[in-house]
């Protein structure tokens, strides 16, 4: 079963956790939290990498699937986007480690391709 994280939206900070088929905003209806899916990504050891590094790591096919989906699903759009005006990434950037796992939810990329394409 799935574990939701309950997080505040402008400073991400955790307020609880759940575990439930589907989110359950009544466990905590504040509008200014938000429920994500917990995903456990084990550790990797924190390195500086390129937006190349990690276009890199991923298939041709994989590639094309984030930018196809990016012209269908906002959500897409936007982590791209951000992926693109980012300065510096490393293997502990919370925006992309959320992003990569967020793309293996939608199924963009196969299941543990985020730990594999931060690992290298």
């Amino acid at each position: 079963m799935p574990v939701y994280i309950v997080r505040n939206r402008a400073t991400k900070a955790e307020v609880t956790r759940y575990a439930s088929a589907q989110p359950q905003p009544s466990v905590w209806p504040d509008p200014d939290c938000e429920h994500v899916e917990f995903i456990d990504i084990p550790y990797v050891p924190e390195r500086e990498l390129s937006h190349l590094d990690i276009v890199r790591r991923m298939t041709p096919s994989e590639q094309a699937a984030v930018f196809l989906a990016a012209q269908q699903d906002i959500r897409v759009l936007v982590w791209l986007e951000n992926f693109k005006l980012a300065r510096d990434l490393n293997t502990h950037d919370p925006m992309l480690i959320e992003g990569l796992g967020a793309l293996e939810q939608l199924g963009l990329l196969a299941t543990g391709r985020a730990l594999e394409i931060l690992n290298g």
